[in-house]
């Protein structure tokens, strides 16, 4: 669902030239990836939805200079399961989405969610797929 909404606020964001768009992760320490997948997918449903953006890139800190790609900032600490922001930047405000995961027990339940969709079925599947009406 996070990823939808946030498809849907960068479509509404597309013509605000004065906002420029970043987005930050945050996971437990023994996370190995940087970005994580799920920042990676992220930063896609939202360059899909824009004009503006043609692609992502990792940054050690929030940069919000570039024009036509997205900057994912990663940071890896303590416990957390995961915790990814979407930031719409201008000079004079910035619009805020974030999704925080409280434990991993969620994605479990998702993982038997898409598992329990897709018994019976044929064929290669997305979470659009297992979130659409059919």
């Amino acid at each position: 669902m996070f990823w939808k909404i946030s498809s849907q606020l960068a479509k509404l964001m597309d013509s605000q030239d004065a906002y420029q768009l970043g987005l930050h992760e945050l996971h437990h320490n023994q996370k190995k990836d940087a970005p994580s997948g799920t920042a990676v997918t992220l930063a896609e449903y939202m360059i899909a939805a824009s004009t503006r953006f043609h692609g992502w890139h990792a940054r050690e800190t929030m940069d919000f200079s570039s024009m036509n790609s997205i900057p994912i900032s990663s940071e890896r600490k303590g416990d957390i399961p995961g915790i990814h922001s979407v930031e719409y930047r201008s000079a004079h405000d910035r619009i805020l989405l974030t999704h925080e995961a409280f434990s991993r027990s969620g994605f479990v339940e998702g993982v038997v969610r898409a598992a329990e969709w897709l018994k019976g079925r044929k064929g290669v599947y997305g979470m659009d797929d297992l979130f659409s009406k059919d």
